[in-house]
């Protein structure tokens, strides 16, 4: 049986083929949506990563003047930065047709994110990036995350 997002996926995985990564204006208008450590963090994403996370951002801009919504678009799969599956692994992981540790990972890569935050922001249990996460990506995937990351 077919999953009803299988259209969209499809749509997703031959946009992944085709990214590129980030213009000079596009990382310059980063240092005012992220601190310096985010900015890092959201580096250790691949090209792809980078630039579907970028485009959930533009997105977002769209509907919402909110500067927390914004930083979550940018790292809501800051828990990929650490999953090396490849595209084909990400199709087989999304169709459920490939049942591995890395497509588990992977299917859960947004929990991975909120413990690469925590890490990464000196073993801080809360801050404001951190409770964003938690908040709008985790414990419910907020609705304009919803509408955008597509």
């Amino acid at each position: 049986m077919i999953n009803s997002d299988f259209p969209q996926k499809a749509i997703r995985a031959i946009r992944y083929v085709f990214y590129k990564d980030l213009s000079v204006s596009e990382q310059y208008y980063l240092k005012d949506l992220l601190d310096d450590k985010l900015i890092l963090l959201f580096w250790r994403m691949n090209k792809e990563d980078r630039a579907h996370s970028f485009e959930v951002f533009k997105r977002m801009k769209e509907i919402t003047n909110d500067k927390e919504m914004y930083e979550l678009a940018l790292l809501h799969d800051i828990g990929k930065a650490y999953i090396d599956i490849g595209w084909l692994g990400r199709i087989f992981a999304d169709l459920g047709i490939y049942r591995s540790n890395t497509t588990k990972m992977y299917k859960n890569h947004e929990k991975l994110g909120i413990d690469i935050l925590k890490k990464e922001m000196g073993g801080v249990e809360t801050n404001r990036t951190i409770e964003n996460y938690m908040n709008n990506l985790i414990e419910k995937r907020h609705d304009l995350i919803e509408r955008c990351d597509y």
